[in-house]
């Protein structure tokens, strides 16, 4: 088992009584490790992916604070950097940069995110490339496809 801090074992509590409803009954130790575990794992990944975003929009990791390393680029200080799959981040944040397009649409019970593709009226403007993804909810899905649109931009070079 993990050692969780006085404040990771809140979080999670809290979270967890959130997710049942208030049933007045507390987790067990069992359940909050596991829960614990499974947003320490998330998080990993989520955090990995929102560093491309945030080196992508404009944050720069130059650590000069150990709390929060990352500079902003609208010069309000080092934070951390925000969530990239919540849709509210994604609008401020990433949306403006695809100057080529974007679109969400449902498909089979899930949403596909398309961006920077080449607009078919006119082909001499876009990219040359476009980017997919197909994901449980919007903001995972414009995430991976923005993930793989900037790979796509790296790779072309």
């Amino acid at each position: 088992m993990v050692a969780l801090t006085e404040y990771e074992r809140n979080k999670v509590v809290q979270s967890l009584i959130k997710a049942a409803g208030d049933t007045g009954e507390y987790p067990t130790d069992d359940e909050i490790e596991i829960a614990y575990e499974k947003a320490r794992r998330a998080k990993g990944m989520t955090d990995e992916k929102g560093e491309v975003i945030a080196r992508w929009v404009g944050f720069t990791d130059d650590n000069v604070s150990d709390t929060h390393p990352w500079q902003d680029p609208e010069g309000d200080g080092y934070v951390e950097p925000p969530d990239f799959t919540d849709p509210t981040t994604l609008f401020k944040w990433c949306v403006p940069k695809l100057k080529h397009g974007w679109n969400l649409k449902g498909l089979d019970g899930k949403v596909l995110a398309t961006v920077g593709y080449r607009d078919e009226r006119n082909k001499s403007i876009g990219l040359p490339w476009h980017a997919e993804a197909l994901r449980d909810t919007p903001g995972e899905a414009l995430r991976d496809a923005i993930l793989a649109l900037i790979e796509s931009e790296k790779e072309a070079g």
